[in-house]
């Protein structure tokens, strides 16, 4: 498209941007008008797995910050479960607890 990479010099500005976030890369309707897509490696470069998570969909509807933040989370969090290590997330919960806005009406009391 018109918003895709066209030069070298363009290339390089947009790996620094990828670096300036953490190694989250960001295309607004370069590959298809109307699309946005973030991506981002799953685990450190010294690691053994290649892979990366990536979100799609309509340039409208995606909040750019925020879909970097959440597909960044989401990528860690697929690299703790794939090297077998438990990360957690707010306030441990006991077996079968749920937390109070989450409990039916009725057994709120």
């Amino acid at each position: 498209t018109s918003c895709g990479i066209r030069t070298p010099l363009h290339l390089r500005r947009e790996l620094a941007r990828v670096l300036d976030r953490g190694g989250v890369a960001v295309d607004v309707q370069g590959c298809a008008a109307g699309v946005t897509a973030v991506a981002a490696p799953i685990g450190p470069s010294e690691s053994n797995l290649r892979a990366a998570l990536s979100l799609c969909g309509p340039s409208a509807s995606i909040p750019v910050e925020k879909a970097v933040a959440a597909v960044r989370l989401a990528a860690m969090d697929i690299w703790y479960a794939a090297s077998g290590v438990t990360r957690l997330r707010g306030p441990a919960l006991t077996r079968g607890a749920l937390p109070r806005d989450a409990a039916p009406a009725a057994a709120r009391g």
